[in-house]
């Protein structure tokens, strides 16, 4: 069979350059000036996993506990590296050999265009849907944010539902093998979140599909098919067997398990069950939120964008104004000047793009049924579950009753749904607008259907949509700052949906004038091509900028000061740290030079939550109060002293200072006595109560005999993320206490 060079190479080699220059032009202070991505996650990261980097390299082997945070946790979740040496090559095949993390933008791009060719679209018009997928703002602004593993699992989506449709369509071994390959490197993410959406996603498609099958009677179609996808699916998860073992063990034992004890903390964010409805849903979109997806500045952008920076701004002139008779007064209210105007506390828009919204209204009219009932509803599902708590009585329903869905939190997360139904129906929809043969009658409906989004947009311009761009509680702003508030916030608005409507009718045009045959469809597909380019940048360059990138970003950020460096110069491996210039139980950064109290992840151990929420919360404050009194540290604290908490720090007015817990009660000790309790909710409840340097609490219900007394000191001699070894000198033996949070996976104690 002849190749043509022209048909069947030079579109998917246009392909390449396109994504390669995009990846190059909007990461170019990284790729050519030598400076790092500013990621807040990632940072947090660095911290929580330096301990096991550390040891990854001074050994070659792989750390699965790490003691600098939360007093010491499993590892799974946070640092350990796989043997996946065949995927890891794969990944960098279908990421063009980029470096991590900007490698992801480019594997979204290739993996849409992939799914878009394998459901019939060719290759000029399968590029829109790839440049307008993979330069969604979402995965931008989610890669700004540090967010790598989610962004990877999303890139890979679209091509693991194009192998599964191949699959169905073309039951052979290698639409088999495509299916195990792209599934694996899905999985090899490791966001299970993702993972969960995407099967939500495919399982009414695949049903579909396989009941279609059996209803045209070809049986061995259909066993094939089955049997096909079925292996692939054991082979690629048996590629994640390792992560998804331990990620499975370690889940009951974490914040997302249920707990030990029966009575809920007030204002908890865990119930006795995992999470709690209000945690799981304190990230959830307003209702208007998801029109983002086609007007940028629907409720206003991003959180972080001020009318300060705008001297031209009405906000701006009236801050101005006041500040010549009341200063203090201004600056409080430069702090309301935000852009922003919906229910977050911290939000972006997820813009799929003008152009793309356009050609997925196209594909509702005009793309096979079978794909559009299923896309359309799959968008609206997105759409649905994105709403979280602004939609309780279907996602309480959903958090309730269906399976796994309470284990997950920031629902946000499930729009990428929807922007994966828009890519995928949109370029079927364009594939239908220059495959059909149009005659007069049916060129105008397509005219009405174009002609109706723009209509809409129009509107929303004329009347200035349906909101009353206020944010909660800014109604006691001062009525001078509300109105400039809304009416920059108005022009704002009005600016970006005449924006998308421009786009909407250059494309529409396009269109057009391709069908009248004014245009080569080639050429219209280039057209295309370049407007959605300019369509996406130019939202992007709002999102995510030369200010997301800095030199010597982690050297600098973890670079110990005067208190770090005291306390690393006298602490032993366990002596723990409690930072207080941060948010102790919300940051992870403490955690590259010490063992530390706090940090930060989405799963930590369920019991340490127990002791955060029962007494570590408030034996913080009162260690503070001991701090600003001058009194001993340690007075009333004794489950943060039972955690060897051995240095506080913090910055005073002469900078940052460390001060020593003289009460911590070291790696380990023996108890004179044991206080026998006989359930969980006793034995926390006396952890407050006692005097822990003498008494130990035993559950008897777990352990019925446990000796008390014994004598002697307990040194550490080493200590890593693989052993802990003791010396013990022991004159009287009896019950040994270690200030280390029990884990019962993994963890063997020998005794020479």
């Amino acid at each position: 069979m002849k190749i043509s060079f022209k048909d069947q190479i030079l579109p998917h080699l246009l392909a390449l350059v396109v994504f390669y220059s995009l990846v190059f032009f909007i990461f170019r202070p990284m790729l050519f000036d030598g400076q790092e991505l500013n990621q807040h996650d990632i940072l947090a990261f660095r911290g929580s996993a330096q301990e096991l980097m550390e040891y990854r390299e001074a050994t070659g082997e792989e750390g699965l506990w790490v003691n600098a945070m939360f007093s010491g946790m499993p590892a799974y979740l946070i640092n350990v590296e796989w043997s996946k040496q065949a995927l890891n090559f794969l990944h960098t095949v279908f990421s063009g050999g980029l470096p991590h993390p900007i490698r992801a933008i480019f594997t979204a791009m290739l993996s849409a265009y992939i799914m878009l060719l394998c459901f019939g679209v060719r290759p000029y018009l399968a590029l829109v849907g790839g440049i307008c997928f993979g330069l969604s703002s979402y995965l931008l602004i989610g890669i700004g944010a540090g967010h790598n593993g989610r962004i990877i699992a999303i890139a890979y989506s679209p091509m693991v539902v194009g192998a599964l449709h191949q699959a169905l369509k073309k039951p052979r071994w290698f639409s088999f093998a495509f299916f195990a390959v792209a599934l694996a490197l899905h999985l090899r993410a490791n966001h299970l979140q993702i993972t969960y959406y995407l099967i939500l996603f495919l399982a009414p498609y695949g049903i579909i599909q396989v009941v279609n099958l059996f209803r045209a009677g070809d049986t061995k179609v259909l066993i094939r098919s089955i049997g096909g996808i079925a292996l692939a699916s054991v082979l690629a998860l048996l590629t994640f067997l390792g992560s998804f073992l331990t990620t499975l063990e370690y889940s009951k034992y974490s914040i997302r398990g249920a707990s030990e004890l029966s009575k809920e903390e007030e204002n908890s964010n865990f119930s006795q069950e995992g999470l709690s409805k209000s945690y799981a849903f304190a990230y959830s979109n307003g209702i208007g939120e998801p029109m983002t997806l086609l007007v940028p500045n629907y409720v206003g952008g991003s959180t972080s964008e001020s009318f300060v920076s705008d001297p031209e701004s009405q906000t701006t002139r009236f801050l101005r104004s006041l500040a010549a008779t009341d200063q203090q007064q201004a600056q409080q209210l430069a702090r309301y000047a935000i852009h922003y105007w919906g229910i977050q506390n911290g939000a972006a828009p997820y813009y799929a793009g003008a152009i793309m919204v356009l050609l997925f209204v196209i594909g509702i009219v005009y793309a096979p049924r079978q794909y559009s009932i299923w896309l359309v509803a799959m968008a609206l599902f997105g759409v649905m579950l994105s709403w979280g708590s602004s939609f309780k009585g279907f996602n309480y329903f959903m958090f309730d009753y269906f399976p796994g869905y309470n284990k997950f939190r920031s629902v946000t997360f499930a729009i990428y749904i929807t922007i994966l139904s828009i890519a995928l129906l949109g370029g079927l929809g364009l594939e239908e607008v220059f495959r059909r043969q149009w005659e007069s009658k049916s060129l105008k409906k397509l005219l009405y259907v174009m002609g109706g989004v723009a209509g809409f947009l129009l509107l929303l311009w004329i009347t200035g949509g349906f909101g009353n761009f206020q944010r909660a509680g800014e109604q006691n702003l001062p009525q001078g700052m509300q109105n400039a508030l809304m009416s920059d916030r108005k022009g704002l608005f009005r600016a970006d949906v005449l924006r998308s409507l421009l786009f909407i009718l250059a494309a529409g045009s396009v269109i057009w004038l391709a069908l009248r045959k004014k245009l080569k469809e080639n050429v219209a597909a280039l057209i295309l091509v370049a407007l959605s380019l300019f369509d996406m940048m130019g939202i992007n360059q709002r999102v995510f900028g030369e200010g997301n990138f800095q030199r010597s970003l982690v050297r600098q950020y973890f670079q110990p000061d005067a208190a770090d460096q005291s306390i690393m110069n006298v602490a032993g491996p366990v002596d723990r740290v409690i930072n207080l210039d941060v948010n102790v139980w919300a940051d992870a950064t403490t955690s590259y030079h010490h063992a530390s109290i706090g940090g930060y992840h989405g799963a930590k151990m369920r019991r340490y939550q127990d002791l955060i929420d029962n007494h570590m919360g408030t034996e913080l404050q009162t260690m503070i109060g001991n701090l600003n009194a001058r009194r001993s540290l340690g007075d009333g604290t004794p489950v943060l002293n039972m955690l060897n908490a051995k240095y506080i720090r913090f910055t005073s007015q002469g900078g940052p200072v460390a001060q020593e817990n003289a009460q911590a009660l070291g790696a380990a000790w023996f108890a004179a006595n044991v206080q026998a309790v006989n359930s969980p909710d006793e034995e926390i409840e006396a952890l407050g109560t006692l005097d822990l340097s003498t008494t130990a609490v035993i559950d008897q219900s777990k352990f019925p005999t446990m000796p008390e007394g014994g004598a002697g000191t307990i040194t550490i001699t080493e200590h890593n993320p693989g052993s802990i070894t003791y010396n013990l000198n022991v004159t009287d033996a009896g019950l040994a206490v270690f200030s280390e949070v029990y884990y019962p996976e993994g963890w063997v104690a020998t005794l020479d």
